[in-house]
């Protein structure tokens, strides 16, 4: 805790200046003033518990030296040993009370104080490369042709939720000095997610509605000055003789420290105090009562200063290997908040926060300096809007903006699952492979990491604090189950089931598309250069297959998909939502799946014990006899079941003989291409 001193003398010092009779002494403590000084300690460590006046009485009465220690701690100003004291966890609460829950998506999160917190899931080892082809990319487009000049170096990630967009993030910084900030919103009390917001800087960012443009770019500007000028300051602390990558890993190292699920680490909470004090004071230089800019020549000056911070930044980072790579990230997570429009457009205010950002970041387009935006929750075309959207590019030299990163890791954890099962001499068969950990494995890296938190808590006998995998699946898919989404639910699970396209030239489409990767999981595949629509689809994710069947099993009161799927498909047939070229296969892959739920859910048969796994209800082998009972109306299952091979003898077997104790095994479908998809080195 390097930071509580400061906060809790910062704390004390507002008291007094609100009441001077408040904390007058420095030497002594009033009566009242012991409690006082114990909520606020209590207060800037949220590991701590709320103190009330019986908790307090209660604390001196099993620790007669309390009193004395915090007169001890006030005088000298050093509160980080009595912060530890034992008998402040006295009233803590259970951490592993109840499930705490992530907003929009409403998916249980583990809130503990566990070596197997949200923390520690979001630490393991990082799996794959993507991380390098990240900033591979960033770095080619250092080297495009002069006809696609950069307006600025800013890139997008925009993909759903669970796809690893801040883990990606979080592992590049271990090649590229990086600077992170978090602003999300602030969240219901008892909801927990990771990684935790930056909170002060994130109230930089608030009340911009009744700004004019220029005043924003002014605040921006003045807060990216401040935030070089301070990386600058405390780069030295960690660089020593270190270099490149090198250097990043330790500065990473730097700001994580101490960084839990409930907050950032002392480091990095220390950093933006230094920045955003140093910026707020400034910014009152420049900034009218009525929220304008003093004199718009400001800006044009503030714009200089934020250049020759950043560039004595790269200077105290030492030279490049190369004069075409990236040397710094600021990466701006869960960053939805900047696209809110004006409230009110007027002559002085036309633009959204990220627009206006935009502007000041085209000023430091000449610098080795990227900048990227990660959001699941944001209107996704905000984040990625066509050239001719862009309200700054007349006044640009440069014009081209990067289009949005969409490549992140999928089916990352299979191998290790395999070689799990190779190591324990255990078979690739059906039995196995329809059991949740083999499913996880498969698709987003969310599913894995979350089941293995769970399975970790089973084993150490932790009271369980997050939901099954497939539980938390159907939240997300589902958007938490919100009533106003159901038809955007029903239609995101059909598609997982059996895979929609949509109509790419339909506004209205294109839409609701966005809205399926925002908030139903859907996957981008691709957003091209024009970003006049994207390329979107239901990957194969075993995990989120099962959620589907069940929420649509569960919503049409056991008719299941037989029940729903027509009228969701005819209902947004009508919209004009669905790919005109894809209907017939549609109608084709709908079928086997409603033929394969009929003989899971209804048709009575028995299945051996070695195929047989309870847990998964929609993933699990179904005789190939009750399939095609299932697909082909009753009058005629003699002609289909009797059938022999053209080519046989007169004495060969039939099909219902030769496929008696046959399975077959599938629960969705994923579309591909062409054949090569289906190949072995696929």
């Amino acid at each position: 805790m390097p930071d509580i001193n400061a906060r809790v003398n910062e704390e004390i010092d507002a008291h007094r200046r609100r009441d001077s009779t408040v904390f007058a002494s420095r030497d002594s403590l009033q009566s009242g003033e012991y409690l006082s000084l114990l909520v606020i300690i209590c207060s800037v460590d949220p590991s701590l518990p709320s103190i009330s006046p019986e908790n307090y009485f209660a604390l001196c009465a099993k620790s007669i030296e309390l009193s004395e220690l915090l007169l001890l701690a006030y005088r000298s100003g050093s509160f980080t040993q009595l912060a530890r004291h034992p008998s402040l966890r006295i009233f803590a609460p259970s951490v592993t009370d109840g499930n705490a829950r992530i907003a929009g998506g409403s998916q249980p999160l583990v809130k503990s104080l566990s070596n197997r917190s949200l923390l520690a899931a979001f630490q393991e080892p990082y799996v794959g490369t993507v991380h390098k082809c990240f900033v591979e990319a960033l770095d080619s487009y250092l080297n495009l042709p002069n006809e696609k000049k950069l307006y600025m170096r800013s890139i997008s990630v925009v993909q759903s939720s669970g796809m690893g967009k801040s883990r990606m993030i979080d592992e590049a910084a271990n090649l590229v000095f990086t600077i992170p900030a978090n602003i999300r919103e602030a969240l219901p009390e008892g909801i927990a997610t990771y990684p935790p917001p930056d909170v002060r800087l994130r109230a930089y960012f608030d009340y911009h509605y009744n700004k004019s443009d220029q005043l924003l770019q002014a605040e921006y500007a003045i807060l990216l000055k401040h935030m070089f000028a301070t990386a600058t300051a405390r780069v030295r602390i960690v660089a020593r003789d270190r270099k490149g990558s090198e250097l990043a890993t330790a500065w990473a190292s730097y700001l994580k420290d101490g960084q839990a699920d409930e907050g950032v680490g002392g480091n990095r909470e220390a950093f933006y105090e230094a920045a955003l004090t140093a910026a707020e004071k400034d910014r009152k230089l420049v900034c009218e009562d009525d929220d304008v800019l003093k004199r718009p020549g400001f800006l044009d000056t503030l714009f200089q200063e934020m250049n020759a911070s950043a560039e004595q930044m790269i200077r105290t980072l030492g030279p490049s290997s190369s004069a075409d790579k990236t040397q710094c990230l600021l990466y701006f997570d869960e960053a939805h908040s900047l696209t809110e429009p004006p409230k009110v457009v007027s002559e002085v205010r036309t633009r959204s926060p990220y627009h206006n950002l935009g502007t000041v970041l085209s000023q430091l387009v000449d610098l080795p300096i990227f900048f990227v935006f990660l959001s699941t929750n944001s209107h996704l075309q905000k984040f990625a809007p066509s050239a001719r959207d862009h309200p700054s590019l007349r006044a640009s030299k440069g014009q081209y903006l990067i289009p949005p990163f969409t490549e992140l890791p999928f089916d990352v954890f299979t191998d290790q699952v395999l070689k799990k099962m190779k190591g324990s001499n255990e078979p690739r068969s059906l039995r196995n492979a329809c059991t949740i950990e083999v499913m996880s494995s498969m698709g987003r890296p969310l599913w894995f990491v979350h089941h293995k938190l769970l399975e970790e808590q089973k084993r150490t006998r932790q009271r369980r604090s997050v939901d099954a995998v497939v539980s938390m699946a159907y939240e997300k898919l589902t958007s938490g189950g919100a009533p106003s989404r159901t038809s955007q639910a029903e239609l995101a699970a059909l598609s997982v089931r059996i895979g929609i396209a949509f109509e790419s030239m339909n506004p209205a489409a294109r839409e609701t598309e966005s809205q399926q990767v925002e908030r139903h999981m859907r996957i981008v595949y691709a957003i091209p250069e024009h970003r006049e629509y994207m390329r979107t689809g239901t990957s194969s994710e075993p995990v989120l297959a099962e959620a589907a069947s069940k929420y649509l099993h569960n919503v049409s009161g056991d008719g299941g998909i037989a029940v729903l799927a027509p009228r969701i498909l005819a209902d947004n047939c009508q919209k004009g939502f669905l790919a005109r070229g894809e209907r017939g296969e549609l109608c084709g892959r709908l079928l086997v799946t409603i033929a394969h739920d009929i003989a899971l859910t209804r048709d009575p048969y028995t299945i051996d014990p070695p195929l047989e796994d309870s847990k998964p209800g929609f993933h699990r082998p179904v005789p190939v006899l009750a399939f095609l009972r299932s697909l082909f109306a009753s009058e005629h299952h003699d002609t289909i079941l009797k059938a022999t091979p053209v080519s046989d003898e007169e004495e060969g077997q039939s099909l219902e003989v030769v496929f008696k104790d046959a399975f077959v095994s599938f629960s969705h479908f994923a579309l591909a291409e062409d054949s090569d998809m289906l190949s072995s080195k696929a």
